[in-house]
């Protein structure tokens, strides 16, 4: 009984989903801005990206390293990934250009923010493992994804942990012979 219910609900669910989406219209499709581009389009990143350059201020007047990190969809990573969401938001069984990368570099690069992008890897990975890096019909990474994502993000982020690291030590040192300084000038 109750796992009937269930697939009941999720097939109601995905067809109230499926029947109201009007595909590339942002008012009714929460999909548009990874099916086209157009000034409309486009111009729903500027709320993003306000919320993003807000967070990138509030960590520099914090002293606080500060890198914006791009995912790329389920759908613009291979054309077998996020199988069953595809059919309820009526995608095709193809890849998807990861065609917001260049408004995020543009992004980035104006307001002086380090920004990676996982597209690459994870489209390798998509390629070369046969096993989903999406679920089947989330948005949402497998074992198999977050396990490559992690590793992705630990190489881009030793470099700025090394230097994080150097300029701390560098900094204690300087505490360590101001207040040695200090000591002395008191004797």
């Amino acid at each position: 009984g109750y796992a009937l219910l269930e697939v009941a609900r999720a097939y109601t669910a995905t067809w109230t989903a499926s029947s109201l989406i009007e595909p590339g219209d942002p008012r009714r499709d929460r999909f548009a801005a990874a099916r086209q581009r157009d000034e409309v389009v486009d111009a729903l990143y500027a709320r993003s990206f306000n919320h993003v350059a807000a967070l990138a201020r509030l960590a520099r007047e914090r002293n606080i390293t500060f890198m914006l990190l791009h995912l790329p969809l389920a759908h613009q990573i291979a054309d077998d990934e996020w199988r069953e969401g595809r059919t309820d938001y009526g995608f095709e069984a193809r890849p998807y250009p990861i065609a917001e990368q260049e408004l995020i570099d543009t992004f980035c690069v104006t307001g002086q923010l380090d920004c990676i992008h996982a597209g690459d890897t994870l489209t390798t990975l998509a390629e070369e493992s046969g096993r989903p890096v999406y679920f089947r019909r989330e948005h949402t990474l497998t074992k198999v994804g977050h396990t490559a994502l992690a590793r992705f993000v630990t190489r881009a982020l030793t470099p700025v942990l090394s230097e994080l690291s150097q300029a701390r030590r560098e900094a204690a040192e300087d505490w360590v012979r101001k207040m040695r300084a200090v000591r002395q000038g008191q004797r």
